[in-house]
């Protein structure tokens, strides 16, 4: 009997196991700041992001709240159509050369399915003449 409980536990675990690593995936999207939703108070900078796509959201918009130092050090929220929400936090440095904003990015919190969603990877943030910022997402997310 103790045998049969065993071996029952631990197909459990190994079951648990696979349906966590089923909703491993690759995670990337895009994003547009909208630079006339900026409000700046000191050197904490807020506004929207719209026009998103993301791999496991589809279309998104979102907030972001961020403190400008010598890094950029902040968050986004991304809400996808669903209502369901990615929480994001982020530092990135500016790259000369390039021209752009790169670091790295974490998945802090979410909603719905993403609820325990965790992951991150690199978030390159490349500025436009006039038209604010497009953001670019390369990463993983389990959920």
């Amino acid at each position: 009997m103790c045998n049969h409980l065993l071996r029952g536990g631990l197909a459990l675990v190994a079951l648990a196991g696979l349906v966590a690593a089923a909703h491993a995936a690759p995670f990337t999207a895009t994003g547009q700041v909208d630079r006339s939703s900026e409000v700046v108070h000191g050197n904490i900078v807020t506004g929207k992001i719209v026009g998103g796509q993301a791999t496991q959201l589809g279309a998104w918009t979102g907030s972001f709240r961020n403190r400008f130092t010598n890094v950029v050090e902040g968050s986004i929220r991304m809400v996808a159509a669903s209502g369901e929400i990615l929480d994001v936090a982020l530092v990135l440095t500016f790259d000369r050369q390039a021209g752009v904003y790169v670091g790295p990015f974490n998945i802090v919190a979410g909603t719905g399915r993403f609820a325990q969603a965790t992951g991150g990877g690199t978030l390159i943030a490349v500025p436009q003449t006039n038209a604010g910022v497009v953001l670019k997402f390369d990463g993983a997310i389990s959920y």
